[in-house]
């Protein structure tokens, strides 16, 4: 039962024979509601201001009747507010599409825009990542999507810029990785156009590439992946260290402190690698490439330096370019002399081509005057390193640590290359950069063949006082007679013979045979027999000279 409500009696309290008398009904419609209500009354239902469905009942008090007035206002203003604001929102949304729509042309002209100064490199096929963002921005018109066609022609613009040279960034890749082959790895610098400082927040889903096989036409092919090698990536350095006379006494001590303190910053956790190869008038390699920095630091400590050693650098960057060749991931070389070469069999011009083809770089510290600069320098810049000289041993640890810094600023881009049975066809790429703000193009070459050529075999040519340390016991191979020079060659094939102590009628070859340790001439040229060679000995020998003929070296 409602509060406040009169419950209703049909008892008379007064004196009954005073009681008034009800006023005559007009109808019998009102008594028989009367009824009702007494009915429902007795029952014990509390119908309080309930109304019937042919009026209010008789108790109903006038403060209810107008409570029902104020709540039947109240829901019609509602409903009314409702509508209203209904009508706004279709205002709005009206409204909203017609200012869509005017964005949507103004989007269609800054696309044709875009596609009329970017129509040159929108028809050569090494530019079909610029057609994609036509495409998509075509699509988001066509949709009514303004706003993501109008990022898809700003990438559009910005690519175009970059091909036509205009870019706020460089990406010059500096080396290829063809370990995992056909799996390829892309080391890039990329860094700003205005001031040179390395770009370090680009993301994946920005980088494209399209490769070229041989003469064929250009494809896009998916970037599997793209990262900042700093923490995420091994980097595998090879220290060579200058071993020579000269370097007696403290600047060997000087050379050794370098070397342990930039050792110490290698990322071990990243998996970096380091070997160490050290030279005079031989290549010695200490250690093998590995992550215990604790055996190579070992290695540097136990450095010594033997009485009037000569200098064979051209030997030794040979000799690291073969060992750092067969290692996963991005490399380089960091070597140091404090004299000029004076030792070496391979030239300088073929240790620049090697480093070229291989695409590692090379960077040279020289201490003191040098007078063979200009030929390190050649060396240095054929594969993005650099020469430097120091006035002091000590000032080289600056050198070290900007090296290490500008390896590992660099990005790897990881792609599948197309065609992969045909590893001798070069790959033409270009590694293309894209978001909202900026965009760069970077063109690179290599040919897988050349990458995956280096072996183990071969990176023992040169080392030790032997041109072939191994060609009295095992088979040699095309691939280890590719790195050698014709002169090398010649000699590869008499020290065979040279090992069993046979004489010389060429008075060079005498004087070549006669400074090397371990030669001991007793059997003249016309006494010595070929049943002195072993199996292995007879073919590796057969097989330099028939190699030497195959490439026109002699007749």
């Amino acid at each position: 039962m409602q509060q406040g409500v009169p419950t209703p009696s049909f008892e008379y309290q007064g004196d009954y024979n005073q009681m008034p008398a009800p006023n005559p009904p007009k109808s019998k419609l009102p008594f028989i509601l009367g009824g009702v209500c007494a009915l429902f009354a007795a029952a014990g239902i509390a119908l309080g201001a309930s109304t019937l469905i042919l009026g209010h009942a008789p108790w109903s008090s006038g403060e209810e009747v107008e409570e029902e007035k104020d709540k039947d206002k109240d829901d019609k203003k509602a409903k009314k507010d409702e509508k209203e604001d209904k009508e706004e929102e279709k205002g709005a949304e009206d409204s909203g599409k017609a200012a869509s729509s005017e964005e949507v042309t103004a989007a269609k002209e800054q696309l044709d825009a875009a596609v009329q100064k970017a129509a040159s490199y929108l028809s050569n096929p090494q530019y079909s990542v610029l057609s994609r963002y036509q495409q998509e921005a075509q699509k988001y018109l066509d949709d009514g999507d303004a706003v993501q066609a109008q990022k898809s022609i700003k990438k559009l613009e910005n690519l175009a810029g970059a091909a036509g040279g205009q870019s706020p960034i460089k990406i010059e890749v500096e080396q290829a990785d063809a370990s995992t082959y056909p799996n390829v790895k892309l080391y890039a610098r990329i860094y700003e156009s205005a001031g040179g400082n390395s770009v370090n927040d680009l993301e994946q889903d920005g980088f494209f590439i399209t490769e070229q096989v041989g003469t064929g036409t250009y494809a896009e092919v998916p970037v599997s992946r793209a990262v900042q090698l700093n923490q995420a990536e091994r980097l595998n350095i090879c220290m060579t260290a200058d071993l020579s006379g000269s370097m007696m006494g403290s600047p060997l001590q000087e050379a050794k402190t370098v070397m342990s303190q930039f050792l110490a910053n290698v990322q071990q956790q990243a998996g970096d690698q380091v070997s160490l190869i050290s030279f005079n008038n031989e290549v010695s390699v200490h250690t093998a490439f590995t992550n215990d920095l604790g055996s190579v630091t070992n290695a540097v400590n136990a450095l010594t330096i033997p009485q009037d050693k000569s200098t064979a650098l051209y030997d030794a960057l040979y000799v690291s370019l073969q060992q750092t060749a067969q290692q996963s991931g991005a490399k380089c070389i960091i070597a140091f002399t404090d004299g000029a070469d004076n030792a070496s069999q391979v030239t300088p011009d073929a240790v620049a081509a090697y480093s070229r083809d291989l695409k590692i770089p090379i960077y040279i510290i020289g201490v003191g005057d040098l007078s063979n600069s200009a030929q390190l320098e050649t060396i240095a810049s054929a594969a993005g390193g650099y020469y430097r000289n120091v006035g002091q041993i000590g000032s080289m640890g600056e050198i070290y640590d900007e090296i290490f810094r500008k390896q590992k600023e660099m990005y790897l881009i990881e792609y599948v290359t197309q065609n992969s049975q045909d590893q001798v066809s070069a790959r033409n790429i270009d590694v293309n950069y894209v978001d909202d703000a900026r965009a760069a193009i970077a063109a690179y070459s290599y040919v897988p063949e050349v990458l995956i050529r280096p072996t183990t075999e071969d990176s023992r040519i040169l080392t030790g006082d032997y041109v072939i340390p191994y060609s009295d016991r095992e088979y040699v191979t095309a691939s280890a007679l590719s790195m050698l020079t014709a002169e090398q060659l010649r000699l590869a094939r008499n020290e065979i013979y040279a090992r069993k102590g046979r004489l010389f009628k060429d008075q060079q070859l005498q004087q070549y045979f006669n400074s090397k340790p371990w030669y001991h001439g007793t059997i003249a040229p016309d006494s010595f027999k070929e049943s002195m060679l072993s199996d292995v000995e007879k073919a590796n020998a057969y097989f330099i000279l028939n190699y030497e003929r195959l490439k026109g070296y002699i007749r």
